[in-house]
């Protein structure tokens, strides 16, 4: 699946993407962008659903139009006195600014809640007719037992990446899987580099007299990569390599990344090694085309200076990114 970047874009990208290899260009994404994006999903969801009520093209199963769209904020009334008669006249009002409790749209049924304390409200099924493909797979794979919680975006985000991240690492650190040690997609990764790399090298003194305890050798053993990334406090990602021809990026390899240790008051993520998305057997094609619009979504962000909707995403989540502080 391509991504369709205009050109005049080209050059501000290329200054927000972290590295340029020849037609080839890197970058990573996060928990973080994932949540970011999942949030504008689940925002982009709720306002059709309350354009498909205003505008009467899905039809309130379980209560009448008019109570639904004043649940929704879409609805209100004045009420004029005349020497004869009390009139009543409605008009409509821009929709609530928070997200739905939930949704849960499927071809059987469309439902939601607005908080704890309202009803949940059903309309008709075709409502999910109204939903791209990006907005569907926000509903696949943040579904908690056929709904999408608003507040579990975040603890969702963070799985799913983790996930990615252990797949993609499995597959390459598989002693017959072929993988590249960077984004030139030229170096192969060795089996014995496979063994070690990524992993936290620990030395330790072994006493070879019994008599004088200062007597010994050193010996050193790895802590595998898989051991560290269990680890909820790392901070984890995917790395991706796109490639570019006839003005779009479409990509090339994706590869788990850790955070390295070499740098004291920062984080970075590296690759552990980049499989070529041809090749990759552990994901499916849902899994692709979801970091498809992952990598979409943190580029097109990135773009941007002060980076918006991931600002939008920490406070109104009240997240303090790990990044922020070390």
């Amino acid at each position: 699946m391509g991504l369709k970047i205009y050109k005049l874009l080209i050059a501000a990208l290329f200054m927000t993407i972290q590295n340029i290899n020849g037609q080839n260009i890197s970058g990573n994404f996060d928990a973080y962008e994932m949540g970011a994006w999942a949030m504008t999903q689940h925002n982009s969801i709720c306002l059709k659903i309350y354009n498909a009520i205003k505008n009467n093209k899905s039809k309130v199963i379980n209560i009448d139009r008019a109570s639904a769209l004043k649940q929704l904020g879409g609805l209100s009334f004045d009420t004029f006195y005349t020497k004869l008669e009390i009139i009543i006249e409605s008009y409509y009002t821009p929709p609530n600014d928070r997200a739905y409790l939930y949704l849960s749209i499927n071809d059987k049924a469309t439902s939601f809640q607005i908080d704890k304390k309202k009803p949940e409200i059903i309309i008709e099924s075709s409502f999910i007719k109204n939903l791209n493909d990006e907005e569907l797979a926000y509903l696949r794979f943040f579904d908690i037992d056929g709904k999408a919680f608003f507040d579990s975006i975040p603890l969702i985000s963070k799985k799913l990446i983790f996930d990615l991240n252990l797949q993609l690492y499995r597959e390459s650190s598989n002693s017959l899987s072929v993988a590249y040690i960077n984004d030139s997609l030229k170096t192969l990764l060795t089996k014995e580099q496979k063994l070690t790399r990524g992993g936290l090298e620990v030395v330790v003194f072994i006493h070879t007299d019994p008599d004088d305890p200062t007597i010994g050798i050193d010996s050193v053993y790895y802590i595998p990569y898989e051991t560290q990334i269990k680890d909820s406090l790392r901070y984890i990602g995917i790395n991706y390599v796109l490639s570019f021809a006839n003005s779009s990026f479409s990509i090339s390899a994706l590869s788990s990344t850790y955070e390295s240790l070499r740098s004291i008051k920062t984080y970075n993520l590296y690759p552990f090694g980049y499989l070529k998305i041809n090749e990759i057997q552990t994901l499916t094609l849902s899994e692709i085309n979801f970091i498809t619009y992952l990598i979409r979504f943190s580029m097109n962000d990135k773009l941007k200076t002060h980076r918006e909707i991931l600002n939008l995403y920490f406070n109104s989540f009240k997240i303090q990114p790990i990044y922020f502080t070390k």
